[in-house]
C-alpha cells in the first residue's frame, strides 16, 4: 500500500483493507483456505510473492 503497516503499536487502516482485499481475490481466483494451523499455506504464499 505504500503505507506504514503498524503505527503507534497498532496494525493500520490501510493495512487491513488491503489485506481483506487480497484474501478475497486469492479466494475466488484459487478458492481453499489461506492459513492452516495459523500458518499461510503454500499456495497463499505462492500468490502474495507474486503480488
Amino acid at each position: 500500500t505504500g503505507k506504514n503497516l503498524i503505527y503507534g503499536g497498532k496494525i493500520t487502516k490501510a493495512y487491513e483493507n488491503w489485506k481483506l482485499k487480497n484474501h478475497k481475490e486469492f479466494q475466488q481466483k484459487v478458492g481453499g483456505k489461506l492459513y492452516y494451523k495459523g500458518i499461510p499455506t503454500k499456495k497463499y504464499e505462492m500468490y502474495l510473492n507474486s503480488l
